[in-house]
């Protein structure tokens, strides 16, 4: 978590938002990053979750924190995601890739991320890509679709 002020002043910040439905896997996604762990124990974020990684224990050449901001997805929760993603320099635009619907949200998410942060890089981020067995939507109908979302030239898509 982030701690304090001084957390944000060692360095070079950069604020890493995750934003999508609820239980899409966000906050594992965040967890597993930051600390290399999972936990299969569902909580849900209300509001924001922030984790810190400090990468001047893994880069000694470039000291800097990523500030990892895991927004609710919960529908009531959507009327504040708008102060957690301003100022992201990336947003993870994230999916349940066992969950059509989720990818379908992408385009809610989509249209706030830009309404608010225009700047901000975009990547389309599948998730529970462990669970294929599982998956309601292939890795080619996912690619498929998002030229229908937005613009492919300026989306990343990535499966984790």
């Amino acid at each position: 978590m982030l701690s304090s002020r001084r957390d944000i002043d060692k360095g070079v910040h950069t604020k890493v938002t995750l934003v999508g439905t609820e239980k899409c896997g966000k906050t594992s996604l965040a967890r597993r990053y930051v600390s290399g762990s999972f936990s299969p124990e569902y909580r849900q974020s209300l509001g924001a979750e922030v984790l810190v990684k400090d990468t001047a224990k893994t880069n000694k050449s470039a000291a800097a924190n990523v500030h990892v901001w895991c927004v609710g997805g919960a529908e009531r929760l959507k009327v504040f995601a708008q102060q957690y993603i301003v100022g992201s320099h990336v947003v993870g635009l994230c999916f349940d890739t066992t969950d059509a619907s989720s990818f379908e949200e992408c385009v809610y998410w989509y249209n706030e991320i830009r309404r608010v942060s225009p700047s901000s890089a975009i990547f389309l981020v599948g998730t529970k890509t462990d669970m294929a067995d599982e998956a309601t939507l292939s890795a080619a109908e996912i690619e498929e679709q998002v030229g229908l979302l937005v613009n492919p030239a300026i989306v990343n898509v990535h499966y984790t």
